[in-house]
Formats: structure tokens, sequence, C-alpha cells
């Protein structure tokens, strides 16, 4: 069967695929696999659609054709003719074996037919049963708080139909099955390792390989590979990963007074433009197909950067609120649909984590930092809780079983004693919602805040050093994250073999370090970006180190001597196979070393200056197509020594042992063994923020009305499956979390929360007597600027 042209997004132009039969025409089933461990055992997959939870309804091609209108001329001629001649027709030019053998093989088909009809019925009634029953449990559930009640559906859309119309579209489908996209489009599902899609709404075992365990299957942190990718620049715009956003607004040379350099200038320099151009690039950019894609790649996690603002935005902040949300449940619908997990990454919040553009603004950090620190920390704290307490619901804790609580916080600027206030303050408030152990809530990482580190491999470099080795032994199910790039240093022309051997040497042993001495170690970040060549990857209207033309920003100051031209690097469609072997080496060495990682990023966009895709060394997707991304993530597994001995530098052996227990949700999990380093950081806020008294700051009170994200309810089922309407949830995981939001406090003049200088002179905080009578404004440094952007 041939299916009609695809439109490449990488080639440009409409290409044929090979002509690949339909899921149901396949010989040999999809579901016949190969475990990824030491059996080498195949296991048949009869099985394969009740590790579904359900079973495919089958349709012939005739009753398709009856359907349309057309009949088989020869069945309409044999039929007639059999009705009219009596003797000349089918049956009676059969001799009596004949008859005999015709009439067993229609009762094994009907046996076969019953059983393939009944027993996908059943299992749909159960759970049609088990969602009923959920619906009812939460309806006869408990109120809310009235605060709460007030505002549950402000800054969402929901829908509470009941009626749900079936498709006629197939509800499950494996390599070779043609997928019925959300947006009516459908496409070939070309999985060679496996997996398999599931399109029933809320329905959990759909699963991305063999090797990778269904979203309904517990997955073992100790035997189970995280192999993921980023969706960056989506739901957060980064200009490097969307230069066509910008370019309208920017020259395409180095221009030190680029203005339009982040979502917030972006979004207010398109006007009144702003909703339709954000909600356009939201619903393009990233598709279901590239769900699909990304299983087809071999990879079974995504992490999904979002923003404060999915949720709501105050005052003067310029972005699109709330419509991001709607893609966020998209996210969350199409992972479902081909068994990826998902890593949420809080990606941006308010008053700026680090100054980076990725932050939503550019510019200070008021974060923990600066008159807002604290207040901007507690508004933080208003969104991870209401994101907690959506994914930990039932209907979606397999979906998005962690949860990167803030991205990149910039600890040397900031301090790694507040980030520590911080970082307990959020662990203690999600417990409190889920509950500890394996099940109850997600696992919570935690961003190193790039902490310094003389050897990357001490495993002394302690807490009390400045590190993160021994923080909170006993905590339930905290991961640390890290971001290794090779690229945001001094320049260097080093070839590719020794490039190679560079992510195996630094990064590997740090990483296992961790595993020893924190708990679950991932690389949430990392590309094959060798040097910093790309466009506007160190901001809009700045060069790069690798040519010379990087300079500080605020400054004309050039650092670094050019070693080479870009231009080698930026022209992919003139890489040669030695450079994108030699790339791909460089790719499997990270993932070698980090084991568990999430790629920065599956796609970047078109550049209308450059001509082409821009920044080759981010695209996943790109180096897949092209050839310097493996197409089996696996065949990294172990090749770290050979890319070491090639390159005649030595290899740190330091493996990490099996993470313990408690640290992914077992026995001991939720009981701190080390109370002296519990409670030294419990205190929040915390009494200062590096030599500023947190009593002189203004800071919000928890009196205000707390928002419920919620989800609407699906109208459309394949054929067949839509007996009951899912259960979606409410919004709010415990019922019991009934305190306020952060909020203003009346009377309080706040200053800009990305901009504060001084402090209040009303009473804005806990402190209030003391500022009554002594009203002169309190001095305070200005806000720190960030170092050199990292992308």
């Amino acid at each position: 069967m041939a299916y009609p042209p695809q439109h490449s997004p990488l080639l440009g132009e409409p290409t044929s695929p090979r002509a690949t039969p339909a899921f149901g025409e396949l010989t040999n089933s999809p579901y016949l696999y190969s475990d990824d461990g030491a059996s080498n055992a195949q296991h048949s997959s009869m099985d394969g659609q009740s590790m579904l939870g359900l079973h495919a309804r089958q349709r012939s091609y005739t009753d398709d054709k009856e359907e349309e209108g057309v009949t088989s001329p020869a069945l309409g001629a044999a039929a007639a003719g059999g009705a009219a001649g009596g003797g000349t027709g089918f049956w009676s030019r059969l001799s009596q074996r004949g008859k005999r053998f015709l009439i067993i093989g229609i009762i094994l088909l009907l046996i076969v037919l019953i059983i393939v009809i009944a027993v996908p019925t059943a299992i749909t009634k159960a759970n049609a049963k088990s969602n009923t029953v959920a619906a009812e449990v939460d309806s006869s559930s408990s109120s809310r708080a009235s605060s709460r009640a007030a505002s549950s559906a402000t800054g969402t859309s929901s829908s509470t139909s009941s009626s749900a119309s079936p498709t006629g579209r197939p509800a499950w489908g494996g390599d070779g099955s043609t997928v019925y996209a959300e947006d009516g489009s459908t496409f070939v599902y070309n999985n060679s390792f496996g997996g398999f899609w599931n399109a029933v709404p809320f329905n959990d075992s759909a699963r991305p390989q063999s090797f990778s365990p269904a979203l309904d299957e517990t997955w073992d942190y100790n035997a189970d590979t995280i192999r993921g990718v980023n969706l960056g620049g989506w739901l957060t715009i980064e200009p490097f990963i969307v230069p066509g956003l910008f370019e309208p607004f920017n020259t395409a040379g180095i221009n030190a007074d680029a203005t339009v350099v982040d979502e917030w200038t972006l979004c207010e320099a398109l006007g009144s433009n702003m909703s339709a151009v954000i909600t356009n690039h939201y619903e393009t950019f990233i598709t279901e197909k590239d769900f699909a894609e990304i299983a087809a790649a071999g990879l079974n996690w995504v992490r999904l950067p979002i923003p404060w603002w999915i949720i709501e935005v105050w005052d003067d902040e310029p972005f699109l609120a709330n419509v991001g949300w709607t893609y966020f449940l998209k996210a969350i619908s199409w992972a479902r649909k081909y068994g990826l997990r998902i890593n949420l990454d809080l990606h941006a919040v308010p008053g700026s984590q680090n100054g980076y553009n990725h932050s939503g603004k550019l510019g200070s950090i008021n974060f923990l930092q600066s008159v807002m620190g604290i207040a901007n920390a507690q508004r933080t704290l208003n969104y991870i809780r209401t994101l907690t307490e959506f994914i930990s619901q039932d209907e979606y804790k397999n979906v998005v079983p962690m949860f990167s609580i803030l991205n990149e916080p910039y600890g040397p600027s900031i301090g790694m004693e507040p980030v520590r206030h911080f970082y307990l303050e959020v662990y203690n408030m999600i417990r409190d919602i889920t509950g500890t152990g394996a099940g109850n809530g997600p696992f919570i990482s935690f961003h190193d805040a790039f902490a310094p580190q003389d050897n990357v491999a001490d495993i002394d470099f302690t807490v009390a050093r400045g590190g993160w080795n021994g923080w909170m032994p006993g905590s339930d199910r905290v991961s640390l994250d890290t971001h290794p790039y090779l690229c945001f240093s001094a320049p260097n022309n080093d070839g590719l073999a020794f490039q190679a051997s560079k992510p195996c040497s630094y990064f590997g042993a740090k990483l296992n370090t961790t595993s020893a001495t924190v708990g679950l170690s991932i690389a949430g970040e990392w590309s094959l970006a060798i040097n910093d060549c790309g466009k506007w990857l160190n901001q809009v209207g700045n060069g790069q180190r690798y040519d010379g033309t990087y300079f500080y920003p605020g400054t004309t100051t050039r650092p670094f001597e050019a070693v080479g031209s870009c231009d080698a690097w930026n022209n992919y469609d003139t890489w040669t196979d030695e450079t994108k072997q030699g790339l791909m080496n460089v790719a499997m060495a990270h993932m070698d070393s980090f084991r568990h990682f999430f790629f920065w990023t599956w796609k970047t966009g078109y550049s209308a200056q450059l001509g082409k895709i821009a920044n080759p060394f981010w695209n996943y997707q790109l180096g897949l197509a092209e050839g310097w991304v493996p197409k089996d993530p696996r065949s990294a597994s172990g090749i770290c020594p050979s890319l070491v001995s090639a390159a005649g530098v030595a290899y740190p052996t330091f493996s990490a042992p099996p993470l313990s227990a408690w640290q992914t949700g077992g026995a001991g999990a939720g009981t701190i063994l080390d109370t002296a380093m519990q409670a030294s950081y419990t205190a929040w806020p915390p009494a200062s923020l590096g030599t500023l008294a947190v009593s002189a700051m203004p800071t919000f009170t928890p009196t205000g009305s707390v928002i419920t994200m919620k989800a609407s309810r699906p109208t459309s089922f394949p054929q067949g499956y839509a007996t009951a309407t899912p259960n979606v949830g409410d919004g709010w995981f415990n019922s019991a979390d009934t305190a306020g939001w952060y909020t203003k406090i009346a009377g309080c003049n706040y200053p800009p929360a990305f901009s504060a200088g001084s402090a209040p002179t009303t009473a804005c905080n806990a402190g209030a007597a003391r500022m009554k009578r002594s009203p002169t404004p309190v001095a305070f440094p200005a806000p720190t600027t960030p170092p050199s952007p990292r992308r």
C-alpha cells in the first residue's frame, strides 16, 4: 500500500516514504520484541494487546468499501449467478470434501472473532467502570476551601461536556501503522524499536520501545535508563532556538544595541499581534508528530520547559497569559499516547533566577537577590505548589513522574545558602502535598545552581565546602540536575577525536559521585556544541568566542582571541561524512558518560537570515536526519573507554553504586538522617540574603486566592471505546491543602519585580513596625548582572 508524500521540515520538499504495509497487514506482529537486557529471549505478544488494556477492532477491506457504496464486481456476479443459475453457483461447484473443510474453517473463524471481540469489550467495560467509579468518588469528595473554589477556573480552559463521539479511527498501532493526529492530519508511525501508541484517552499502556517500561509499569531508576530530549523554545521562547520570531526586529550582524532580545521584549514588540503570533508558534513549532518521532528515535522521556505565565501574569508583565497551559495539556496527551514520560521543568520564574533571556527577561537577577528577592521567591512557591497539585493526580502522575522545580538558579551570584533554604522549603511543601514513598507525587529534581568544583570527581566536595555531596540524606526521591556544556569557556580548536574524549573524562565521574552521595544524577541539558558558533547563542546581537566576536554584555570588551571561523560549523550542509562521524562520537560520549540525560534541544527553527535551520549543534531531530546523532541511543553504552584511549588521555573510573532504597522512594524515604543539616536550612524565609536582612525587605502574605489549573474532558474516542467519559481530575490532588497563595499586602507600594532599587517605606513585611518608626528608604546594592550568557 503506498502512502501519499510526507512533508519533511528538514528537507523542505515532500518526500515519498517507502511503501509500507498497513498495520493490520503486517506479516510479523509489531509486538514481537527483545528485552534490552541480559536475556536474548524473544517474547511473543499475543498479549501485546493485553498490555495495552484493549484490543483493536478489526475491519475488512470489503466493509470499508461497502460503507462507501462500493461492492466487489466479482462478488456481485458470483452472488447473482448462484441465485439465478442454481447449479452454477460457488457452493454447487465444491466437492463434498471441500464443503466440509469450508464449514470447519467458518466455525474456526467464528470462534476467533468471538474471542477478538468479546475480550476487548470486557476489558473496555472494566476500564470504563474504573473511570466511572473514580468520577463518583471525585464528585462525592469534600469541597475545596472557599478561597480556592472562588478562583478554581482562573487561567484555565475547562469543559464539563460528558458527550463523547467515536471517531472510527484505530485505538492503537505499532511500526507501519497510520496515526490519526489530533489536528486531523495522518502520518505513518515508523518505530523499529517495538514501541506502540495508544489513542484511548487516559489509557497509560503505551510503550515507546520494547526496552522501555510502559507508562503503567514501574520505572526502575537503577535498571532503566532515561534517554530524553528537551522541548526547548516551545512554551518558553528563546531567540537562538526560534530565530525567525526575532529576526523581523533585529539585524543579522553583531549589534550591541539590540532591543528585542527575550520573550518579554518580543511580546512588547509584537503589540496587538502578540496573541496571534505566539499562539501560532505554540500550535506549529511542536506537534503530535514530534512526540511520535521522539519515541521512534529510541528516546523515552522529554523534559518540558514551561514559564510561570502559563498560569498567570501580574502588573505590567507583557507575556501571553494562560494560553500555554492548553499546549502543556496537549504535551501530556501526546506523551501519554506514545508512552513518553515528562520531566516538567519550571524554566522561568518571577524576577529571573539567572538573568538569562530564557528566564523570560534578560538582565539582572531578582530571585533570592535584591530588594524583591524574597517576594519573587514566594510567588514562585505559588506556581510550584499549583503545578505539584496538578501533576500528582492519579490521572497524570504516570505521565509526569518528575518535576524540575527551578531551572538554573545562578548560585555564584545568589549564593548557595539562600538556594538551599529555598530548595528545602520546596521539598517540604511538595512532600506535605504528596506524602512520601514511591508513587506519591513526582521525583523532585534540583539544579546544582552552578556550584563550583575544583575537582569534578571530588567525593569530599560536600555541602560544607559549597557543594552538594551529602545533601539531605534520607530525603524522598530527590535528584540533582546538572547542565554540562563544552562550549561556554575559553575557545579551542581541538580535533573531533579529542572533543569526543572530553565528556568521558570531564563529566562521567562527577555524575557518578553525585549518584553515590546525593541520589539520582541527571544531565538535564547538553548539546553537541564543541564551540559556541551559532546564531544568537550568546544573546541576540552578540558574537562568538570561537571567532573572537563575543563581547561582555554591556561593554565593548572582547575577551577572547579568535581560533577559527564559524562558517564551517554553521553550514552543516557542507559537513563531510568524517565530520558527521566525529560529531556522532561526541554525542555518544555524552550519552555514555551521563547515562540519564536530556539533550538540549529536540529542534531549532528556520532562519530567513541564514536561509537554513539555525544552530545544528543543538538540533537532535536534524542530527538524526543528517547522520550525526545515533539512530539507536543504546549504541552509546560502553563507548567511553575506547574514545578516551584513542585520544590518549586518562579515563577516571569512579563507578556509582546502585541507588539506595530511600533514594527511590523505598524503605527510609522521607526520614532526613542529618538532622543538623536539616535544621540549618529549615527557616523560611532565611534571615538574610547575603548581607541583606530579610526583615527589611518587602514580602507577600499567604492570604490570596489559590489558582487551580484544570483539564478539559476528551470529546472523541477511537471506535468502540467511548463507553464512559474518563475522569480528568479537578486540578488539586490534596484536598487538605487549603492555605492561601502568597499575595500583595494591602497598602504596600512594591518596587518593580525585575528592577528593584530600594525598599518601600510602608509596612510590607513582618518587620513593618520597625520600618514605620524609621521611614527613611533602606539602601540596597543594585541587582547583580549575570555572567556571560550560557545560551
